[in-house]
C-alpha cells in the first residue's frame, strides 16, 4: 500500500515537473511581435514601419497622412528574419503603406540583396505603397539592398547617415535618430501625395 502511494506521488510529481518544462518562455522577437499585433488591433489601414533596433528605438510619429504609424521594429533581426514576421503582421491588418528600414544587422552579408528582394516580393502583394530606407552602416551591403529595391521598383531613400550619426558604428545617436525619423516622415508624406 505504501509502495503504491509512493508511485502515485512520484507519477504526480513527475507529471507536474513535465508541465513546468513544457512551458517555454517567449523569445524577445516573439514578445515584440505580440506588442506590434496589439498596436495593429485598432489601426485601420496603418503605415507599418518594419525595421531592426534602429526603428524600434525611434520616436516615430503616431500618425502621418491620416493613418496610424505602427513601429514594427524588432531589435537584432536581419532582413531574412522578416520574411515570415512581416507576412504575419500584414495579414493581421492590411497596411496603407509599408516602410522597410532593415539591413543594420546584415553588415557584410552577401545574401542581403537576395533577402531584400524576397521580402519585397512578399510584401508587394499586401500594399501598393512601399518605401525602403537605408540604415546599413556599410556601403557594400547598402548597395546590395538598394539594387534589390531598384529591381523591384521600390522607392529607396538614402539617409546619408555619417559616422557622427552613430554612437557605436551601428546604432543611431540622438542626432542620427532625429535624421532617421525626419527622413522617414518626409518620404511617407511624399509617397502619400504621389498616389
Amino acid at each position: 500500500m505504501r509502495r503504491a502511494l509512493q508511485l502515485v506521488l512520484l507519477a504526480a510529481l513527475t507529471g507536474s515537473i513535465g508541465l513546468v518544462y513544457a512551458f517555454r518562455p517567449l523569445s524577445y522577437p516573439e514578445k515584440r511581435e505580440k506588442m506590434i499585433f496589439a498596436d495593429l488591433r485598432h489601426a485601420k489601414e496603418p503605415i507599418v514601419v518594419f525595421g531592426d533596433s534602429i526603428t524600434e528605438l525611434a520616436a516615430l510619429p503616431h500618425q502621418l497622412c491620416g493613418h496610424a504609424v505602427i513601429n514594427a521594429g524588432i531589435g537584432g533581426l536581419r532582413v531574412k528574419d522578416f520574411e515570415t514576421i512581416a507576412q504575419r503582421v500584414v495579414q493581421k491588418q492590411r497596411p496603407f503603406m509599408i516602410v522597410i528600414a532593415l539591413g543594420a544587422n546584415d553588415r557584410g552579408s552577401p545574401q542581403a540583396g537576395d533577402d531584400a528582394l524576397r521580402l519585397l516580393g512578399t510584401l508587394q502583394s499586401h500594399s501598393e505603397k512601399i518605401i525602403s530606407v537605408s540604415v546599413t552602416p556599410d556601403r557594400e551591403t547598402d548597395d546590395l539592398i538598394k539594387r534589390a529595391n531598384d529591381e523591384a521598383g521600390i522607392v529607396y531613400v538614402d539617409l546619408n547617415l555619417i559616422e557622427a550619426d552613430r554612437r557605436d558604428g551601428v546604432h543611431l545617436n540622438a542626432a542620427g535618430s532625429g535624421k532617421f525619423v525626419a527622413a522617414i516622415s518626409l518620404a511617407i508624406e511624399q509617397e502619400c501625395e504621389a498616389r
